[in-house]
């Protein structure tokens, strides 16, 4: 299992969670592999992106092993960005000003399964920020009647057994969670799988976006290689 990192919160905008990917049959040569983790996606001050009203988000960082690549989630928009910046892993959430769609989604590649969705759609100038697209689902969008931000979508989570599939714990974890918008009245909540609310960051080694209204970064991916003993 390779996740990616969370997208960070924009100004508006709630992060992309990081694409989930699966390959359940993997050969490897007797070598050294090197697992590279991606982190989480910057928040706007952090990455220097402060125009308009309060700037997007970054994209969380890929995540790799050997063949096998998780994209980074898309970070959240500013107040008056449209779409994320950039695509890949879930898409990020919309600014206030937009009615436009969130941001596209792209799990990554050389799996078998591969786990993204996209951001949620802007509800114009009278809501605030749509939440980030979850492995497991779609942001929510942002709402104008009653005015709300909308909800990261949730992660996703494997099962054998009634145990965790990649752990072998009794307790499922979940992965790749969407970060919630910020700034509307009724206040959104993030994703299961690490998504953070507005303000929050997304969790390290889930892949989670962070929530909107800013200053936090996404949540770290993490790669699983689970093989017989």
């Amino acid at each position: 299992m390779v996740v990616a990192g969370g997208g960070g919160g924009g100004y508006y905008g709630g992060g992309g969670g990081g694409g989930v990917v699966i390959k359940r049959s993997h050969s490897l040569s007797t070598t050294t592999y090197t697992a590279t983790v991606g982190d989480g996606g910057l928040y706007p001050w952090a990455s220097g992106n402060t125009a308009n009203g309060g700037g997007y988000a970054l994209k969380g960082g890929n995540s790799t092993f050997d063949s096998v690549t998780a994209k980074g989630g898309g970070g959240g928009a500013g107040q008056y960005d449209s779409l994320v910046v950039t695509a890949g892993g879930s898409g990020g959430g919309t600014g206030r000003t937009k009615s436009g769609s969130g941001g596209t989604a792209s799990a990554g590649t050389g799996g078998a399964a591969y786990y993204a969705n996209t951001g949620g759609s802007g509800g114009g100038s009278c809501a605030g920020g749509s939440g980030g697209g979850g492995a497991g689902g779609v942001g929510s969008p942002s709402l104008c009647s009653p005015e709300r931000s909308g909800n990261g979508g949730i992660g996703i989570s494997f099962s054998n057994s009634g145990a965790d599939e990649f752990t072998g714990l009794s307790s499922l974890s979940y992965y790749g969670g969407g970060g919630g918008g910020g700034w509307g009245l009724g206040q959104s909540s993030g994703g299961l799988g690490g998504g953070g609310g507005p303000g929050v960051a997304g969790t390290s080694n889930t892949g989670g976006g962070a929530g909107g209204t800013s200053n936090h970064t996404g949540g770290s991916g993490i790669v699983i290689v689970r093989y017989p003993n």
